[in-house]
């Protein structure tokens, strides 16, 4: 069976994609607060590669889904720590994924775009002008993930 790390597990999408991937996949939910993650679980902030290390290598994960990340009302509020998140986090999710050959996803968001973007059937070469922190470091981070796969 697909063992699947799921980082920032107790987020946005990860307080939903944990349930619904656990129908069919063992999943491991982690994130820095587990308050609301059932086990398997376990404490993890993004910014510890060797801990996201150790965690991949302790439950055999073949998949990393990485969503941790700083959102945009935060992120503007400490720019620094939302880059450290969201980019040196991304970095170090695929370092791990390099090393241990898992599957990799880690997803974008539509604050890449600007908002002059066309909201409907977005070309998909539209220009990328975030206006954000977070839309910045999201169009950095789909950059990276080309760079690394």
């Amino acid at each position: 069976m697909k063992r699947i790390l799921i980082t920032g597990a107790n987020g946005q999408i990860g307080s939903e994609l944990v349930g619904y991937l656990r129908e069919n996949y063992e999943v491991i939910a982690s994130d820095v607060n587990l308050s609301n993650c059932s086990e398997p679980k376990e404490e993890l902030n993004v910014l510890d590669k060797q801990r996201l290390l150790d965690i991949c290598q302790k439950h055999e994960a073949d998949t990393l889904i990485h969503l941790a990340a700083i959102l945009s009302v935060k992120a503007e509020q400490n720019v620094p720590l939302a880059w450290d998140i969201n980019m040196q986090g991304l970095i170090n999710a695929l370092e791990v994924a390099k090393e241990l050959k898992l599957q990799f996803f880690s997803p974008s968001s539509i604050g890449v775009f600007s908002s002059e973007s066309p909201r409907d059937n977005t070309p998909y070469l539209t220009p990328m002008r975030p206006n954000t922190i977070y839309g910045i470091t999201k169009l950095a981070g789909e950059l990276l993930c080309d760079y690394y796969y």
